[in-house]
């Protein structure tokens, strides 16, 4: 479903920050003003462009906070963050760009500022994880202090903590505790390599052999292709796409799908770049399980469902609720 760039991986990205008006983190005129000014294919403007819309929706949002006007201010900074979130986005294959450190630290304080005006309660935590502690967020609805359900949302392989406002918020208002944290992992990786190299090509990977990076090389001849893996191999701290492919072959839970016990939904959006594998892993499961497909047809086709967020909360939601009441 197209809605501005005729890039398919730009216009999903864009898409990404309008479904963040739902919780107020975008203005739908400020995304397509700074939509407009942006070159396809040219990433220093997309920089450039949700860099200056950062800053006014910042500029904007001091002002509101300093002349005592709270929901203007909380609004204002919730959009930098998103903005800011946008602005690094396709640096993010260079981890030295200080723009990258830049937009990440401005994006956090933005986040932190507006925390104080939201209609819950936030708290940052930090979640010891060997050796080192994952960046996180405890929120809460208002009310009594007691124990309520709580809600895990790990932050995927391209967003923050921060952005998992837009998830959490509908949860908090259903009355349940959100613990929304930067960790680890996703769901067989490596079958994906298995998918996308040829056969003859795996065996060469996997003993780390120079001789494959020819046959690897049409896999990171687009712009759109070097846009999502640069970004994956620094994460992985992988300089070459050869060694990040053969990381990946380590990174599996199919063995461990079976031991999963308690009650599970499984869902996927139709054309979901990175879906393809919710199905099997529902097969996998022993345990009471759920399968929902959402579709295009019904607006909440693409990652992570799209565009159609209040319709997967309300499956979703609906579901869990009668579940935990039996």
């Amino acid at each position: 479903m197209k809605v501005y760039f005729d890039d398919e991986d730009l216009d999903g990205q864009f898409q990404r920050t309008l479904t963040h008006a739902y919780e107020r983190g975008a203005d739908l005129g400020e995304a397509f003003a700074t939509a407009a000014r942006i070159t396809p294919g040219d990433d220093e403007s997309w920089y450039r462009e949700w860099s200056a819309s950062a800053a006014a929706a910042q500029a904007a949002a001091k002002a509101s906070r300093n002349a005592g006007r709270t929901h203007s201010a909380t609004d204002a900074f919730l959009r930098a963050c998103e903005y800011r979130r946008q602005a690094m986005f396709y640096l993010r294959g260079d981890l030295d760009d200080p723009r990258v450190k830049e937009s990440y630290l401005e994006l956090r304080e933005c986040f932190r500022q507006a925390i104080g005006g939201l209609p819950y309660g936030v708290e940052a935590v930090r979640i010891p994880y060997q050796g080192t502690t994952l960046n996180g967020y405890l929120m809460t609805p208002d009310g009594p202090d007691e124990p309520r359900p709580t809600v895990l949302f790990p932050a995927g392989y391209d967003s923050v903590a921060e952005e998992c406002h837009l998830y959490g918020a509908s949860a908090i208002r259903r009355g349940y505790t959100v613990l929304a944290f930067e960790g680890p992992g996703q769901v067989d990786l490596g079958a994906r390599v298995k998918e996308r190299v040829p056969a003859p090509a795996l065996d060469l990977i996997r003993s780390n052999d120079s001789k494959v990076d020819d046959l690897l090389a049409p896999m990171m001849a687009s712009p759109q292709a070097r846009r999502t893996w640069r970004p994956r191999m620094a994460a992985h701290g992988t300089p070459t796409f050869r060694e990040y492919l053969r990381t990946l072959l380590d990174f599996t839970l199919e063995d461990r799908a079976g031991d999963i016990t308690c009650p599970t939904l499984v869902t996927e959006g139709e054309g979901d770049f990175a879906g393809g594998q919710s199905r099997q892993l529902y097969e996998l499961l022993a345990c009471p399980k759920a399968y929902r497909a959402f579709t295009e047809a019904e607006g909440t086709s693409g990652h992570i469902e799209g565009l159609g967020q209040q319709v997967w909360d309300g499956y979703v939601f609906d579901w869990l609720d009668a579940t935990l009441t039996g």
